[in-house]
């Protein structure tokens, strides 16, 4: 374990407070460049090419997004896992990380190359999305290291260059009538742009990556990786798989329908990955010294989440026509998945919590576990209804499944290992601002805004405060050293 005074890990607890505060601050600038920018090039895609052509690059978008899992498989959560607990004397092993993910995303390239052919869209998008897939896990990787490290910044310096250059480039090849094809070179240049930026940053501290690549390392690299890589790909697996059903049963302008309404679903996870990427190092690092402040820090940091979630949710759920007809008029159709999937959003932003919480206390299969059941959820279920169910059909079987996972991780924390997180007191909170937050959207439809409005502010101030107190406990047990 790195002395409290090792580079980047901050001089003791104050150390600790800033180096937190400054991971916050980075990962809220770098999440909402992700999903800022995805959301912009969707609402271009679809205003341009409609409902077939926004479906077709939904269809890819699955495609190319199992196989970036494929290409991680775990090794970025690994690696700030280690980096939190090792800091900077973990950096050969992170070398050995970093080229075993660039292996398989070669691997996962030459299977969606292989795969092209065989599928109802241009091969070109595939083969574009292909160099994505590449460039994005070597930009992922750094940018992941410089988090463990306490040195943020640069992957949300990154993050912004990928999305920015993405949203420009794509708009221009759109525009001079590339359609598709443009929007995936803007995706690949992006990741080119983000990786050569990280690249030339001298400052950021990343693996010695003039290491040779040794493969005799990569085996115990890999076992130790294997639990996080299922749950992640299974996880992507538990919704993608009902895209691709839905584009086989009822073509691609329903899948583009609900793809629409899955960009606001995106939009909203935003949160919680920023909370849980800036708490993750802490968790990993305090779980082994002082349980019982992580479990104070959990508890808190779900009633976090159910605070600002809910007006978002709730707003969405029932006046999200209009923002879902930015993408286009056809587009309206989408806001019959929106009341199931937001409350799929409630249950999925408290699951990246349960998760973080079993990952941090090394029982990455428990969380594996919950994604396989969630995925056994939505397959038997796509295949026994899709044919038939309309968007919201379809929503509701994504729910169930968050339902499911929130369960499991909740009774495997409790009975595994003795976190209990303050569940009850959270649900009844959450269903009382849900219900008031309803009420006020239906019955004054006129100032539901504002109404919705007062209560992101109550309930932003109210989760600053919490977060707060969270810091503190988690804080506190990492600053045992």
């Amino acid at each position: 374990m790195p002395s409290a005074g090792a580079p980047g890990q901050g001089g003791g607890p104050t150390g600790r407070v800033r180096a937190t505060r400054r991971n916050v601050a980075a990962r809220l600038v770098a999440e909402g460049g992700r999903r800022l920018g995805s959301l912009l090039l969707a609402v271009l895609i679809g205003r341009r090419l409609g409902l077939e052509g926004f479906g077709a690059h939904a269809y890819v978008t699955a495609l190319c997004s199992l196989a970036a899992v494929g290409a991680d498989f775990g090794l970025r959560t690994l690696m700030v896992r280690e980096g939190a607990s090792r800091g900077a004397g973990a950096s050969e092993w992170a070398a050995q990380a970093f080229w075993l993910r660039q292996c398989l995303a070669l691997v996962s390239a030459a299977a969606l190359l292989l795969l092209a052919p065989h599928l109802d869209v241009d091969p070109w998008l595939v083969a574009l999305g292909a160099v994505w897939v590449v460039l994005f896990a070597a930009v992922d990787s750094l940018g992941g290291w410089g988090l463990a490290l306490r040195e943020p910044g640069y992957e949300a310096g990154a993050a912004w260059i990928q999305r920015g250059g993405t949203v420009v480039l794509a708009a221009l090849l759109l525009m001079a009538g590339w359609g598709l094809r443009g929007v995936w070179a803007g995706q690949a240049a992006g990741a080119a742009a983000a990786l050569a930026f990280l690249l030339a940053s001298r400052r950021l501290p990343r693996p010695r990556l003039a290491s040779r690549p040794d493969p005799r390392l990569w085996g115990p690299i890999f076992t130790a990786a294997l639990p996080l890589g299922l749950a992640a790909f299974a996880s992507v697996l538990q919704t993608r798989v009902l895209w691709f059903l839905l584009e086989r049963w009822q073509g691609k302008a329903t899948l583009a329908l609900f793809a629409a309404a899955a960009k606001f679903f995106e939009l909203g996870q935003a949160l919680p990955a920023l909370v849980l990427g800036a708490a993750f190092p802490l968790l990993a690092e305090s779980q082994s010294r002082d349980p019982e402040a992580v479990r104070r820090g959990a508890a808190r940091l779900s009633r976090v989440l159910a605070a600002v979630m809910l007006p978002y949710a709730v707003v969405l759920a029932w006046r999200g026509r209009p923002l879902l007809e930015v993408f286009g008029k056809d587009f309206g159709g989408s806001q019959a998945a929106m009341p199931p999937l937001m409350l799929a959003l409630l249950f999925s932003s408290w699951n990246f919590l349960w998760t973080a919480l079993l990952v941090a206390a090394g029982d990455s299969w428990g969380a594996l576990a919950g994604v396989v059941g969630a995925v056994a959820i939505t397959s038997s279920a796509g295949a026994l209804f899709l044919r038939t169910c309309g968007l919201a059909g379809v929503a509701w079987i994504q729910g169930s499944a968050e339902v499911w996972m929130t369960v499991f991780y909740l009774w495997r924390l409790r009975s595994r290992h003795g976190i209990a997180t303050g569940w009850a007191g959270v649900a009844w909170r959450a269903a009382a601002c849900g219900a008031a937050g309803s009420a006020a959207a239906l019955s004054l439809p006129g100032l539901a805004g504002a109404s919705a409005g007062v209560l992101a502010a109550a309930g932003t101030a109210w989760a600053l405060g919490l977060l707060r107190a969270a810091d503190r406990d988690l804080l506190r047990a990492g600053a045992a050293a």
